[in-house]
């Protein structure tokens, strides 16, 4: 575990709707890495705020009782690093000094049995539970009084020869004067006491500690065995966590790709249709050997109309040009710099006009622009490409919004042709709208 898992361990422990069942669940996870991590001292916290918010709850009491086993029996193990010492004396004080009646009680008994069943065996107390057993004076004190009465007892039972009375006279035998003591650094250097021992307990009484060790002992595997195998099965899920996040990744992707299948072919088949409008429109030109009119080029203008139309657009050329250079960018191509418009410049140019999207929709863009390309595979148009999308955009005005005026040095009546009065519309509505627009005619 690293630093951010422990601060988010905290943050959960003391959220109101964390319930015991979840507190256990991080509690397996945080006993042992108090006990064996490096970062024992950060995981103690939301370890703590759990033993203190959840400690009358069953469930945490067992869990606490079977930690606390598990530390005392880290204290007198052999090889034990100091650090992993310093950091169970540490927690066992924090708790101690947290004065939780239930916690303390347990810890209190625990600590208990295991000095009596250590010197059941050894004649001193291991330094290291000499250390936790000073956190309670009374208790210190009570075990030196069993130690001392337990002595007494087997020199009372014991039948008195001329060499314990010697060896009384030298002051080598423990009599009810002695206190605990903790000198030696390691539990396998204290001399065990045997059978022969002047203060040896009676055999009932060691195999009673012996059991107890043993079942510590299992108890701490037992311990370690639920969190391997908390461990393992919170691997799992991250692992099918990510293949969860790989199959929606794939699946993106290939949306992906057959979204640009789609919109290729769709740009195929208009490039088709292009071509097929051209080639009726090249044929044309040759039967009649005339050059293209604005008819040939706008086939939805009547005939009898164009000329009008005509007429008026050439009339108008001038302001259209500087209408059209104020959004075309310059581009160097292979005659030459030249004034080019994108599909998205026109878009912005509908929009600033109003024509978009009040009177022609977004996605009716693309078709007309694609209309009056020079050929299907370019990407801008013209000058000359734009003056040839004038007549199609005045069909989107009615007639009756033509107003008559008289601007550039031109008198246009009212009385004229449907399709001359919708660019009339046209041309007032661009006028318009230059007065207000940032870009100028």
């Amino acid at each position: 575990l690293s630093v951010i898992d422990i601060e988010l361990f905290l943050v959960i422990a003391k959220h109101p709707r964390c319930t015991e069942r979840h507190a256990e669940m991080l509690a397996q996870v945080l006993v042992r890495c108090a006990v064996e991590n490096a970062v024992g001292r950060a995981a103690s916290l939301p370890l703590l705020v759990i033993f203190r918010r959840f400690a009358h709850e069953d469930c945490i009491q067992a869990l606490f009782e079977r930690f606390v086993q598990v530390a005392l029996t880290r204290l007198i193990q052999r090889g034990t690093p100091k650090s992993q010492i310093n950091q169970v004396h540490e927690l066992l004080a924090k708790i101690a000094c947290m004065r939780n009646p239930s916690l303390d009680k347990r810890m209190r008994q625990l600590l208990q049995e295991v000095c009596r069943a250590y010197l059941s065996n050894y004649m001193e107390l291991h330094p290291n539970l000499q250390v936790v057993l000073e956190l309670w004076p009374e208790d210190e004190r009570e075990l030196n009084a069993w130690v001392r009465a337990l002595n007494q007892d087997v020199q009372k039972n014991k039948p008195v020869d001329k060499q314990d009375t010697e060896m009384q006279d030298a002051g080598n035998v423990f009599t009810g004067t002695m206190d605990i003591r903790s000198l030696t650094p390691s539990v396998h250097d204290y001399p065990a006491r045997g059978p022969d021992s002047p203060s040896s307990m009676p055999r009932s009484v060691g195999e009673g500690a012996t059991v107890q060790v043993a079942q510590l002992a299992k108890e701490t595997e037992s311990l370690r065995d639920e969190l391997a195998s908390a461990k393992e099965k919170q691997a799992q899920a991250l692992a099918e966590a990510e293949a969860l996040r790989r199959e929606l990744r794939d699946a993106k992707d290939l949306q992906k790709k057959v979204e640009a299948e789609v919109d290729q072919l769709q740009e195929r088949r208009e490039e088709i249709l292009a071509k097929r409008q051209a080639g009726k429109g090249e044929g044309k030109g040759r039967k009649t050997d005339k050059k293209p009119t604005l008819e040939s080029k706008n086939s939805d203008i009547p005939a009898e109309d164009a000329a009008k139309v005509e007429e008026l657009q050439k009339a108008f050329e001038e302001p259209l040009k500087v209408l059209f250079s104020q959004y075309a960018k310059p581009r160097r191509g292979a005659s030459g710099k030249r004034l080019e418009m994108r599909l998205e410049v026109l878009e912005s140019l509908l929009d600033d006009l109003d024509i978009l999207p009040t009177r022609l929709q977004k996605r009716a863009v693309q078709p007309l622009f694609k209309s009056v390309l020079p050929k299907p595979g370019d990407e801008a148009l013209l000058v000359d490409n734009f003056m040839q999308l004038v007549p199609r955009l005045a069909k989107l005005f009615s007639a009756s919004e033509a107003s008559p005026m008289t601007d550039f040095g031109v008198t246009v009546p009212l009385e004229a042709a449907p399709a001359q009065l919708e660019l009339q519309a046209f041309l007032q509505h661009v006028e318009q709208r230059a007065e207000t627009s940032h870009n100028s005619l």
